[in-house]
C-alpha cells in the first residue's frame, strides 16, 4: 500500500513529536506532553486521549515518551515516573499490575524502582525495559526465553535490574518480541533473550537458542552503531557513517540482502550503500529505513496476504516528503513523521542521565553523592571531542585525564576538604561502588568501556589519602576477566607520567598505611587473639594492593618514560616485618603470603639484609652438618678419624694470593663453600674475625681484574671486560665467579670495576646499547650516532658491512655478525646491525668465559633472593656506594667505649682533625683503614657504625684499626698536631695485619 497522511487536526499534526505502533494499537506523543491513541484495526479511527492517563500524572508532570509493545503501552513523565497500561498476562506492567493499568512510580513506598529516575522506556512483544537515570536497566514481563537478562528462564520473577550490565553507560534499550538490546555511550551492543533465528547478532555456532545473560554483538563493535531496532525476530542497526545493517529472521525478505534466508551475524544492506539511512524501525516482519533527502525505503512483509520484498523499495511520499522523515513501525504498519521536530532529538541521548563531568559540587551536594556512587557516570564523562560512537581499545581509551583531574582535584576535591563530613561521604559512597562491583555478580563491568571508572577513581582527591578506596580500587582490577585486564593495562601503559606517579603513589601510601597500622587493647597491650585477627584483615587489604603494584611495576619496566625503583619501595617494610621470620615462611611454602613474592618494595637496604638472611641460614645449616658429622665419629669410634671444620679457610701468602686461593677453592666441594670464610695469610699472627677477609678480597681482585693478567680487559670507563683473546681456560673464570659469589655470600664489599652489563648478565636480563656506552663510551656513541643519522646517505657513507673488528695478538681478525657479513648498513637495516654488534662484544664474544664465572658465582652465593634484585642493586651490594660520603652522618652514629669526661677534648680534636684537615681522599682511605673497604655499604654510612676506643699507652703510638670491628683504639694524644701527625701516619699503612 502506499503512504496516505493521517488524518489530524490542524494544531494537533503541527505538534506530534512521536508517534509508536504496536502489534494491535498506536499512540502519539504531542508536544505538551498529551498522549492519544488509536486501535490499529480501521485507519479511519482518530487519535484520542488515552483514558484516566491525565489523572495518574504527578502536578506538573508530562509524558516525554511513549512505547507500544505487543498489546500493551508504556509512558514516561518528565518526572522519571514510568506508566503501563494493556494486557497484563505476562507481567508486561510491572509487578502487583490486576487492574489493566499500573504506575510504576518512584514515590511509592515498597515500588521495585524507589529511588530510581526513570529516562528511557522500551516495550517488546511480552516485556518491557526501563532504563533508569543511573544507568540500570530495569526489565519485567515475559521472561519464557531469558529476555529479561536473569541468567535463566523462569517466569513470575518480577522486575528486577538486568544482570551483567555493571558500569555500561546506556544511552538506548530496545525491545523485540522476544528478545533486548542496550545501546552503550561508546556504541557497544549487548543482547539478550531468543536467539533461535540470529536475532541477537551473535552467532549460532554453539547451538543456543536463548541467550539469558548479556552478549556482546562483537561483529558491530568497530562500526560506530547510533541506533538499534528490534522486529519480532529480527533486528536492524544504524552506524554513524549511515550504513544499516541487519540480522535474524529473513524468511519474509524483512533482513533486505536479496534472499529469504536468515543471518545469525549482522549484514550490511547492500542495496542502501549508496545511501546515508539516518534511523530505521523494524516491524514484526518488515524493516523501514529513513535516509538523507527524505528517501524512505521498506523491505519484508506487512501482513499474511502481503507481497513480499527481500530488497529494499521505495516509499512514495506525499507533496510535504521534503527533508528526512522519521520512522515508527510496529506490527504490520508504520507511521512516517514528514517536518515537525528535528529528528536529531530522537538519536541523542537521553536527558538526565548520570555523568560525573555534570555534577555541581557546590550547587548539588546530594547530587554529586549520588553520581560518585554511579560506575557508568565515570565511563562516559570527560571524553575527548567527537569521539562519539568510538569504541575503546587497546591502548586508547579516549579520555581527557588532564581535564578530569583539574575537575576532580580542584572543584569536587575542594568542596570535599572543606568539609570533613562531605569528605566522609564522598569516600564512602565511592568504597560502596568498588565493593558492590567486586561483590556482586550481576554488577561486574560490562565492558572495556567500563573501564575508564578505574582511571578516573584514581584521580579523585580521596584516593590521595590512604583508606578502604585503594585496597577496594585493586581489588576489581585484579578480579577483572582477562580479555579486560589486557585493556586496562594497555591504557595504564600509555598514562602520561604523572598519572601513572599517582596511581602508583596512591598505592604504596595505602600499603605504607596498612603497615604502620597495629591495634592494641585498652591497656595498650596487644591481646593475641585480636592482634591474630587484625593482620589478617591487614594482610587481606594489603594483598591486593601488592598484587596490583606487582603489575604497574612489571609495565613500568616497559615504559619509555619510567618511574625509578625507589618509586615503588617501601621503606617501613624493614621496621614492621620482621624480615628474618617472613623469609623462612616464604622459604618454606610459597603459596602463602609473603613480602618475598613482591620483590620491588625492598629497597637495597631491606634486600642486603635478605641475603645476610639466607646467607645466615646457609651458613648454619652447614655448620651444623659439620659439628654432627664430628660428633657423630667421636659417639660411633670413640675419636675422629676426619675432622671436619665447620669454616671454610683459605691459607694464602701475599706473595702468591692467586695461585693459593685458586689452589684451595678448586680442591672444595661446593657444600664447603655454604660454610662461614676464614682467611689465614702465611707467615702472619692475626686471627679472622672479618678484617683478614676484608683485606683477602681487596687485594685478590685488584690483582687478578688487571690486564696484565690477561683474563680482563680494561677500557678508557676504567671498566673491564672479559677479554676475548685470553689462553684461560673456562675453570679459571669460574674460581673468579666463586670469589665474587664468596664476597656477596660473606657479605664483603668487593669493588671490582665491572660494568652494569655484568650484573644484568648475572641476574639474567639482556643487555643493551646503553650498557655497550657504559663500557666503550666511543663505540657506544659512534652506534648511537648511527641509529641518529636522518638520512641514507649519511649511513651508506660509512661503508659499513655485518662484521666487526677484533684483535687477536696484535693481529686483526674480522668477524661476522651475520649469516651474509658482505652486506652493507643501510638506514633500513641499521637497528639489526647495532643489534648485532652490542650482542657480539657482550655475549658472543665471551660466552663461554662468562658462562664459566656464572656458574662459579652462583655456586658460591645461589640464593632465592638473588633473582629479586635488580642490576643496580647487585652492583651496589657487591660495590658498595662510591659515591654517597656522608661524613657527618658517619660521627653521628660513631660508638664509644667506656666514654669519659676526661676524653671529651680528644675526642673533639679527633673530629677536628678528620673534618678539616682530612682531604676526600685521606677521608676515604681512614674508611679504607678502619673497615678494609673504601667503599660505603648499600645501607649507607650509617651502617658503618664507627667505635672508637680510647687507650692508655704512650702517646707515641699510632691509632690501630680493628677492622673486624670497625674499632679505632684512639691514644691519648695530648695536642691535636699530634692526633693529626699520628692518624695521618696511620692511615698511610692500610695493609698487613698483626696482633695488638
Amino acid at each position: 500500500a502506499l503512504p496516505t497522511e493521517v488524518a489530524l487536526k490542524p494544531t494537533l499534526a503541527a505538534a506530534v513529536l512521536t508517534v509508536a505502533a504496536g502489534d494491535s494499537h498506536c499512540l502519539l506523543l504531542t508536544s505538551d506532553g498529551s498522549a492519544l491513541s488509536r486501535s490499529g484495526d480501521g485507519e479511519d479511527e482518530e487519535f484520542a486521549p488515552v483514558p484516566g492517563l491525565a489523572k495518574s500524572l504527578a502536578t506538573s508532570s508530562r509524558v516525554t515518551q511513549l512505547e507500544a509493545g505487543g498489546r500493551h503501552s508504556l509512558a514516561l513523565t518528565s518526572e522519571g515516573q514510568v506508566l503501563a497500561w494493556g494486557s497484563n498476562s505476562c507481567g508486561q506492567l510491572g509487578p502487583r499490575a490486576d487492574d489493566g493499568r499500573r504506575w510504576l512510580a518512584q514515590s511509592r513506598a515498597g515500588d521495585p524502582l524507589m529511588g530510581h529516575r526513570a529516562v528511557l522506556v522500551a516495550a517488546g512483544g511480552g516485556h518491557s525495559l526501563v532504563l533508569t537515570a543511573d544507568h540500570q536497566v530495569f526489565a519485567f514481563g515475559d521472561n519464557s526465553h531469558g529476555q529479561l537478562g536473569r541468567g535463566h528462564c523462569q517466569t513470575g520473577s518480577g522486575l528486577a535490574p538486568v544482570r551483567r550490565l555493571g558500569g555500561l553507560p546506556v544511552r538506548q534499550i530496545a525491545c523485540g518480541g522476544r528478545h533486548s538490546f542496550v545501546l552503550s555511550h561508546s556504541a557497544v551492543l549487548l543482547a539478550w533473550g531468543s536467539n533461535d533465528r540470529g536475532q541477537l547478532g551473535c552467532g549460532t555456532e554453539d547451538g543456543n537458542a536463548t541467550r539469558p545473560l548479556p552478549v556482546e554483538c562483537s561483529a558491530l563493535r568497530n562500526r560506530r552503531v547510533r541506533r538499534i531496532a528490534c522486529g519480532h525476530e529480527h533486528t536492524a542497526a544504524v552506524t554513524a557513517d549511515g550504513g544499516l545493517f541487519t540480522f535474524g529472521a529473513g524468511d519474509l525478505g524483512q533482513l533486505g540482502h536479496g534472499s529469504n534466508s536468515s543471518e545469525s551475524l549482522p549484514r550490511q544492506v547492500a542495496e542502501l550503500m549508496g545511501s546515508r539511512v539516518v534511523t530505521a524501525d523494524c516491524g514484526t516482519s518488515v524493516t523501514y529505513a529513513s535516509c538523507q533527502g527524505g528517501r524512505v525505503y521498506a523491505f519484508g512483509t506487512v501482513g499474511p496476504s502481503a507481497s513480499v520484498r527481500n530488497k529494499p523499495w521505495p516509499l512514495t511520499l506525499g507533496p510535504g516528503g521534503a527533508g528526512d522523515v522519521d520512522v515508527s513501525a510496529g506490527g504490520g504498519r508504520a507511521f512516517l513523521r514528514v517536518g515537525g521536530p528535528p529528528m536529531a532529538a530522537k538519536l541523542s541521548i537521553p536527558e538526565g542521565l548520570l555523568s560525573l563531568d555534570s555534577c555541581d559540587p557546590d550547587g548539588d551536594w546530594p547530587g554529586c553523592l549520588a553520581i560518585a556512587a554511579c560506575p557508568a557516570a565515570y565511563a562516559r564523562a570527560f571524553l575527548l571531542p567527537d569521539i562519539e560512537h568510538e569504541n575503546p581499545r587497546p591502548g586508547w581509551h579516549g579520555l581527557d585525564l588532564d581535564a578530569a583531574a583539574e575537575f576532580l582535584q580542584k572543584r569536587l576535591g575542594a568542596a570535599a576538604v572543606s568539609n570533613p563530613e562531605r569528605r566522609q561521604e564522598l569516600l564512602a559512597a565511592q568504597t560502596e561502588l568498588l565493593t558492590d562491583l567486586t561483590e556482586r555478580e550481576e554488577a561486574h563491568l560490562a565492558d572495556a568501556e567500563c573501564l575508564r571508572l578505574l582511571l578516573l577513581l584514581p584521580l579523585s582527591p580521596e584516593f590521595e589519602s590512604p583508606g578502604p578506596l585503594q585496597p577496594a580500587l585493586a581489588e576489581l582490577v585484579l578480579r577483572l576477566p582477562r580479555p579486560l585486564m589486557t585493556v586496562l593495562l594497555s591504557w595504564i601503559m600509555e598514562l602520561r607520567l604523572r598519572h601513572f606517579a599517582r596511581l602508583v603513589r596512591c598505592l604504596i601510601r595505602a600499603a605504607q598505611h596498612l603497615l604502620a597500622s597495629s591495634d592494641c587493647d585498652a591497656n595498650g597491650e596487644a591481646n593475641e587473639a585480636a592482634k591474630v585477627d587484625a593482620d589478617e584483615q591487614r594482610i587481606r587489604r594489603l594483598r591486593p594492593c601488592l598484587d596490583f603494584l606487582k603489575r604497574l611495576h612489571a609495565l613500568n619496566s616497559d615504559r619509555r618514560d619510567r618511574l625509578p625503583a625507589s618509586s615503588f619501595h617501601l621503606a617501613e617494610i624493614r621496621d614492621r616485618v620482621p624480615l628474618e621470620k617472613d623469609y623462612r615462611a616464604w622459604t618454606e611454602n610459597r603459596n602463602q603470603f609473603s613480602f618475598l613474592k613482591y620483590p620491588f618494595v625492598f629497597d637495597g637496604h631491606a634486600k642486603m639484609e635478605l641475603l645476610k638472611v639466607d646467607a645466615r641460614m646457609q651458613m648454619e645449616q652447614a655448620f651444623r652438618e659439620a659439628m654432627m658429622f664430628n660428633l657423630f665419629q667421636g659417639f660411633t669410634f670413640g675419636a675422629i678419624f676426619d675432622m671436619r671444620s665447620p669454616f671454610l679457610v683459605l691459607r694464602v701468602a701475599r706473595q702468591a694470593l692467586i695461585q693459593d686461593a685458586v689452589v684451595s677453592l678448586s680442591s672444595c666441594h661446593p657444600a664447603e663453600l655454604k660454610k662461614p670464610l676464614r682467611i689465614t695469610f702465611k707467615g702472619e699472627e692475626a686471627v679472622d674475625e672479618g678484617g683478614l677477609t676484608k683485606e683477602f678480597f681487596l687485594l685478590i681482585f685488584r690483582q687478578i681484574l688487571d690486564p696484565v693478567y690477561g683474563m680482563f680487559t680494561c677500557f678508557d670507563s676504567n671498566l673491564v671486560w672479559f677479554n676475548h683473546s685470553t689462553l684461560e681456560c673456562p675453570e679459571n673464570f669460574s674460581l673468579i665467579g666463586t670469589l665474587l659469589g664468596l664476597a656477596i655470600y660473606n657479605s664483603i664489599l668487593a669493588a671490582v670495576p665491572f660494568p652494569m652489563a655484568l650484573f644484568k648478565k648475572l641476574l639474567r636480563q639482556p643487555v643493551a646499547l646503553d650498557d655497550l656506552k657504559e663500557l666503550d663510551p666511543t663505540v657506544g656513541n659512534s652506534l648511537q650516532s648511527l641509529l641518529d643519522a636522518e638520512t641514507a646517505n649519511s649511513v651508506e657513507e660509512l661503508e659499513l658491512n655485518f662484521e666487526i673488528e677484533t684483535k687477536m695478538f696484535d693481529h686483526v681478525q674480522r668477524v661476522p655478525l651475520s649469516a651474509s657479513p658482505e652486506d652493507r648498513v643501510t638506514l633500513g637495516n641499521r637497528e639489526s646491525y647495532v643489534s648485532a654488534y652490542v650482542d657480539f662484544v657482550l655475549n658472543r664474544s665471551c660466552r663461554d668465559a662468562f658462562d664459566a664465572f656464572q656458574a662459579g658465582f652462583e655456586r658460591a652465593c645461589g640464593s632465592p633472593v638473588l633473582p629479586l634484585l635488580e642490576p643496580q642493586e647487585l652492583q651496589a651490594i657487591i660495590n658498595g656506594e662510591s659515591g654517597c660520603f656522608d661524613w657527618d652522618q658517619l660521627e653521628q652514629g660513631a660508638i664509644y667505649v667506656n666514654p669519659s669526661p676526661d676524653y671529651q677534648q680528644l675526642i673533639a680534636n679527633f673530629w677536628s682533625v678528620f673534618h678539616q684537615d682530612l682531604d676526600e681522599d685521606n677521608k676515604r682511605r681512614f674508611l679504607r683503614f678502619l673497615t678494609g673497604s673504601d667503599r660505603v655499604p648499600v645501607q649507607g654510612m650509617s651502617a658503618v657504625r664507627l667505635r672508637i676506643q680510647v687507650v692508655h699507652c704512650s702517646p707515641r703510638c699510632l691509632p690501630v684499626a680493628h677492622t673486624c670491628y670497625n674499632m679505632l683504639d684512639l691514644p691519648r694524644y695530648p695536642d691535636r698536631e699530634t692526633l693529626r701527625q699520628k692518624l695521618l701516619l696511620a692511615i698511610d699503612e692500610t695493609e698487613g695485619f698483626s696482633l695488638v
